[in-house]
């Protein structure tokens, strides 16, 4: 898998505005947090199912297990922006 399939499954530019909410913040704000883990579940299956049928499997399997951990209530990405600082990368947060 390339380098670049890391930021297509972990924080894809259209789902990051440069002002704003991003679309996953702005899911949470708005539904229950019961609607929000059926949000989560229903993209764990979904992204399962396509796994083999589209693209580059790995991506989808990828995106899959970071809605499992956003349904058990860990925010991947806030290691992503901790890592990026680790290594000397300064990334905006919104």
């Amino acid at each position: 898998m390339k380098e670049d399939d890391d930021c297509i499954v972990e924080k894809p530019s259209h789902y990051v505005p440069e002002e704003g909410v991003e679309c996953i913040d702005y899911l949470r704000q708005v539904l229950t947090p019961q609607e929000f883990l059926g949000y989560c579940r229903g993209n764990v299956i979904k992204y399962q199912h396509r796994a083999n049928l589209k693209g580059t499997p790995e991506i989808d399997l990828k995106k899959s297990a970071n809605y499992a951990l956003l349904a058990a209530g860990y925010d991947f990405r806030k290691d992503l922006v901790k890592n990026s600082q680790k290594n000397g990368n300064v990334e905006k947060t919104t």
